[in-house]
């Protein structure tokens, strides 16, 4: 009996002196890659995200808008890390030195009230301090953005912080979103004819031959500002044959389209 009391001893003895190790899972870091779209936008408690090439706009719900101190943008931490592909397992916090910290291509550590940020253990002095508003860790967009290797552009008149990689893409559909527009299939528009104006309209003088072999039916017709000698060169079928100058010589040839009868016009040249 004594024996078991000894062993139960010594047992709890290692389990007290060993050091505690907690069991962590292991966490793949998500990273935003090029293809992605972030928009916040000012006093507005979504933001928005979409592929590259698609027009599918994502809606996602923040508990804190984003709002505007100092001419900078703030944005929750957790909400401003998850958009920007860190997970929440990969921000975390430090009551003591009230620092926040995110893990994604680069870590990064952002103290309350102190106007700096670190980038993989180099600091470096920015022009605002992330603050506590609401009981929420607000941090400026921009300096987690770009230290997150993201370009950071500033809409003035939607007051839209866009954050991508790479060159900028359309935010039209996210535009269009914030502010409820459907968007529009394009139409295609079917060519429109014009209707064909009489003759007379265009400037074309006609002139009438008759049904006469009789060559000195002739008429003179200024089309263009050419003058057309026009008659019916005195052929025996004057219905099918006429003659066009224009005086000069050598003749040029003229082309002539007949509008009333254009099975006829086979035969000009």
């Amino acid at each position: 009996m004594q024996k078991r009391i000894l062993a139960m001893i010594i047992f709890l003895g290692f389990i007290f002196v060993l050091p505690f190790n907690p069991v962590t899972a292991n966490v793949t870091t998500e990273i935003v890659t090029s293809d992605k779209l972030i928009v916040f936008k000012i006093n507005d408690t979504n933001y928005y995200t979409q592929t590259i090439g698609s027009e599918v706009v994502n809606t996602v719900q923040m508990d804190t808008a984003p709002i505007i101190y100092l001419d900078r943008t703030f944005v929750p931490v957790r909400f401003l890390g998850n958009a920007l592909g860190v997970s929440d397992s990969n921000i975390n916090w430090n009551n003591n030195t009230r620092t926040a910290t995110l893990k994604g291509s680069n870590k990064l550590d952002l103290t309350i009230g102190k106007s700096a940020i670190t980038v993989n253990g180099v600091s470096e002095e920015i022009d605002v301090a992330p603050m506590i508003t609401n009981s929420r860790t607000m941090l400026p967009a921009r300096y987690v953005a770009e230290g997150l290797g993201f370009t950071v552009d500033w809409d003035a008149d939607s007051q839209l912080v866009i954050v991508y990689q790479g060159e900028r893409p359309d935010v039209s559909a996210i535009v269009a979103k914030i502010k409820g527009i459907r968007p529009t299939e394009p139409v295609e528009e079917e060519p429109v004819e014009e209707p064909e104006k009489p003759i007379e309209e265009v400037g074309v003088k006609v002139v009438d031959l008759g049904r006469s072999s009789d060559g000195s039916k002739r008429d003179i017709v200024e089309v263009a500002g050419y003058k057309l000698n026009i008659g019916n060169s005195g052929v025996s079928d004057p219905g099918i044959w006429f003659g066009i100058t224009d005086s000069s010589y050598p003749k040029k040839d003229i082309k002539a389209v007949c509008t009333s009868h254009p099975e006829w016009n086979k035969n000009n040249r």
